[in-house]
């Protein structure tokens, strides 16, 4: 029968409540506590023990007839506990388990002093063998009947070194000042080595000759919960969202978009903070994103379509990669997924490179109409564009001519890719009569980009009398 069994290695539930603020009327602290740093450990190794349970002469002392001869010669590795009616002439030696957790993840963290470190041991015990009444041993709950801390990773004669005084000890649950508590902040903060807990299923003081009771352990976890200082963010990803172009959650095309949402698990916000998508490896967009505030969740899309290749591809989420935010550290701060694309992404046009040209000129009267009055108060526009994929980032010059003669020269900012912009020259003087008025874009090409060849245009006007 498998049973989930659990030592309680002090714990305190209402204090628990108390500092997480959950009481009403509670005066919160003036600066920040986080309290809800709660993680339930797996742990890195476990180590089984046992010795051979032996009989020495005369051979009145083997067990009685009635017995299964195997229960008592020796168990396989991972048995905790084994003891049987040696009459007296027989030796039972313990069998131990020592579990060691990996606490790395905190020790990234200012803990609180004045504020205790919880933990709690669970297992599942599955009896193997047992009295009935329960051994005394067992207390009816457990073949488990000592807690003790290891105190190196070897063995003492056969057995793992732990060491004096007891976590747990059955019947003797107040026998030791070692509190749990104790034992793992002294492991968080590295003052004491961590070389784990050893279950123990052999008290020397028990009665072998009614205490037999053994059971085979596994599923360990250790909850710890650790009240620390809070002065900064901790920000994850919390997932990662492909949607094809088709609008399917998957690769159907090959042309994706990507979205995730951020979590900050922490009582202070953050501004802003860049957060990157890698394909395959390889930067692709970084958004700037932002604001957070404390516990929340803010999604985040790339605005770049991404077209892959048929066939499996990773895609990556890293919030603040460069780690220009101060904030608490945390490994869930990257996110990744795998895709695969049914099809390869219809291939990309060659870009156009930047080129200029005159889209239109026109001039206009003081009204801004179209026309031309003699005087100086005409206004020429003109449209230039870009007719490239690429910006051009330059200041560009334009050249008005009138009638053959070079005039004036004005200069616009720069153009995006495929978009255009409207420049002016204003109170332009022409007389009454038929006019030529040539605009040149970039006249001694100092731009550095393609100048199409329609980066010139004329235009005839006749202006009346005023």
């Amino acid at each position: 029968m498998a049973t989930t069994r659990g030592a309680l290695l002090g714990i305190s539930v209402g204090l628990l409540g108390l500092l997480a603020g959950s009481l009403p009327g509670l005066v919160q602290p003036v600066e920040a506590k986080h309290v809800a740093h709660h993680a339930t450990l797996h742990p890195t190794g476990v180590w089984w023990q046992y010795r051979e349970s032996k009989y020495s002469p005369p051979f009145a002392c083997l067990p009685p007839a009635n017995d299964d001869p195997q229960r008592y010669g020796g168990v396989p590795v991972g048995y905790v506990y084994q003891s049987y009616d040696n009459d007296d002439c027989g030796t039972s030696d313990a069998y131990q388990s020592r579990v060691v957790f990996d606490l790395s993840e905190f020790r990234g963290y200012t803990r609180v002093q004045s504020d205790p470190v919880y933990a709690r041991l669970s297992y599942q015990e599955e009896t193997v063998d047992f009295t009935n009444p329960p051994p005394l041993g067992s207390q009816g709950v457990t073949c488990v009947n000592r807690l003790r801390v290891a105190g190196s990773d070897q063995t003492d004669d056969g057995r793992f070194q732990v060491q004096d005084g007891d976590l747990f000890r059955a019947g003797l649950l107040a026998s030791d000042p070692w509190s749990v508590g104790d034992v793992v902040l002294g492991w968080i903060d590295g003052s004491t080595p961590n070389f784990g807990l050893v279950l123990q299923g052999y008290d020397e003081s028990l009665d072998l000759r009614t205490d037999k009771c053994m059971s085979a352990l596994s599923n360990f976890t250790l909850d710890v919960t650790v009240v620390w200082d809070v002065s900064a963010p901790q920000l994850r990803v919390q997932n990662v969202n492909v949607t094809d172009k088709n609008g399917a959650h998957a690769c159907a095309t090959g042309s994706i978009n990507v979205s995730t949402t951020i979590h900050n698990e922490s009582d202070v916000g953050a501004a802003n903070y860049d957060v990157l998508l890698k394909v395959d490896g390889k930067p692709r967009e970084t958004v700037i994103a932002g604001p957070i505030g404390s516990y929340a969740d803010r999604p985040e899309t790339f605005l770049t379509t991404i077209n892959l290749s048929a066939g499996d591809h990773a895609l990556q989420v890293v919030v603040d990669p460069d780690h220009r935010l101060t904030r608490i550290e945390d490994t869930l701060d990257v996110a990744s997924v795998s895709v695969n694309c049914t099809q390869g992404a219809a291939p990309t046009p060659t870009p156009k490179p930047a080129g200029l040209q005159v889209a239109s000129v026109d001039v206009q009267d003081p009204d801004g109409h179209s026309g031309c009055v003699a005087g100086n108060s005409n206004n020429v526009h003109l449209v230039i564009k870009n007719t490239g994929d690429s910006e051009v980032s330059a200041v560009i010059p334009v050249q008005l001519s009138i009638d053959g003669k070079p005039g004036r020269t004005t200069t616009i900012g720069g153009v995006a890719p495929n978009d255009q912009k409207d420049s002016f020259f204003s109170g332009v003087t022409l007389s009454a009569g038929t006019h030529t008025l040539k605009v040149i874009v970039d006249p001694d090409h100092k731009v550095g980009v393609a100048v199409a060849s329609t980066s010139s245009a004329t235009k005839q006007v006749t202006c009346a009398k005023s």
